[in-house]
């Protein structure tokens, strides 16, 4: 996992909580550093914890929480320099969603070990699109689900309402 969502629940929490809410929250999870450097990579059970964490501290339903986070992610990108990138995946949502899997595979010359999720659109007609996602992740859906219709909004001026068909998590065996 690496510090860039970190550093998005941490700006996140901040911004909404404020600063002795985040040093609470670190602590309940016994993370002792003030910060997250965006491309270290930190151990996979950090951001479920902190969002754990987090949503009892705050009394918030967990995948509200990551939706949330998924929105607040989407101010963070613009706000640290990747709004750009973005904003070039596509002229319309159907592209932009088409052009996620590229983007990904992009950053891995920033983020070399990034586990990043897949995306496939399977149908659209007038009233929506099918979207596959695919990680090995497990609990993330909401927080795409933010980032997506957050990104639809700002960039689209699209407001977007995903409903989640069915999820399936799959863990891997493979020693990783």
């Amino acid at each position: 996992m690496y510090g860039i969502l970190l550093e998005g629940l941490h700006e996140y929490v901040i911004s909404k909580y404020g600063q002795e809410a985040w040093d609470s929250l670190r602590q309940s999870v016994d993370y002792e550093e003030t910060s997250f450097k965006s491309t270290t990579s930190y151990p996979e059970s950090l951001l479920p914890s902190l969002i754990a964490s987090a949503a009892e501290a705050f009394s918030i339903n967990p995948d509200d929480l990551r939706y949330s986070l998924g929105e607040h992610f989407v101010t963070y990108l613009t706000e640290h320099g990747y709004g750009g990138m973005v904003r070039i995946l596509g002229r319309n949502i159907r592209d932009f969603l088409d052009g996620l899997d590229n983007m990904h595979k992009y950053l891995r010359f920033t983020f070399p070990c990034l586990q990043y999720p897949l995306f496939f659109c399977a149908n659209e007609s007038r009233t929506g699109i099918s979207l596959q996602y695919t990680s090995r992740r497990p609990n993330f859906t909401h927080y795409v689900r933010g980032i997506i219709c957050e990104i639809s909004k700002q960039c689209f001026n699209i407001k977007m309402n995903i409903e989640v068909s069915w999820t399936v998590w799959f863990s891997r065996t493979c020693g990783r």
